[in-house]
């Protein structure tokens, strides 16, 4: 059987969050890296895949779908042996969809305000509204995990996956050391699958890449 194609970054949390995905879902993957620095998105090539020339882009034998969580969701609702991962109880549902919006329309959006500068080398700090707001996405995130051991119901779901990957990228600008709730959370979902090989690995390099930008 011919194998999904996915075009990605290895440092991208996006895209550790769909490579997760189809590790969770035992979905094999033709895995092609793309190299932002290299302008590899800027390609021909690729801007015919994908206009907006952004990463990830999932081909499924011709379907080709771009957005982390547009792709997740359409993985799992076709390859999953069951819906542990994205339930299709409406309400269920509904509670990991929030979840997911939250994560790239606000905390992934926040990332990248904080990154952005340094990247195009305008800045070697994080302004202190970045700052804050890095911060804010913590507290929300500390308290609806009050008394739950993952975001979205009593198992992990998508919703851990696309936020593990943002929130651990995040640490670089601002620690979580007052939000036990995310700590721990954090530390249940380093045992996903995944994590240690995908994730850890994404995160490093993002990490590294940041430092080198900040101001020692």
């Amino acid at each position: 059987m011919v194998r999904p194609i996915l075009y990605f970054g290895i440092w991208s949390p996006p895209s550790s969050a769909v490579r997760m995905t189809a590790k969770a879902i035992g979905l094999d993957l033709n895995l092609r890296e793309i190299d932002l620095f290299k302008k590899d998105h800027l390609k021909d090539d690729y801007l015919k895949i994908n206009p907006q020339h952004t990463i990830p882009v999932f081909n499924d034998h011709g379907f080709v779908i771009s957005d982390s969580h547009a792709i997740m969701t359409y993985m799992v609702d076709k390859y999953a042996e069951n819906d542990n991962l994205y339930p299709k109880d409406l309400k269920k549902r509904a509670i990991v969809n929030q979840r997911l919006h939250y994560s790239g329309g606000v905390i992934f959006c926040r990332l990248l305000g904080a990154l952005q500068p340094l990247l195009r080398g305008t800045t070697k700090t994080v302004s202190p509204a970045s700052q804050q707001f890095l911060e804010d996405s913590y507290k929300y995130i500390n308290t609806i995990l009050d008394g739950r051991k993952w975001l979205a119901g009593d198992s992990y779901t998508l919703a851990d996956i696309s936020t593990i990957t943002a929130i651990s990228s995040v640490t670089v600008f601002k620690s979580i050391n007052d939000y036990p709730n995310l700590i721990n959370w954090m530390k249940n979902c380093q045992e996903l699958p995944g994590y240690p090989d995908i994730a850890a690995v994404g995160i490093k390099e993002f990490h590294n890449l940041v430092s080198q930008r900040l101001e020692k």
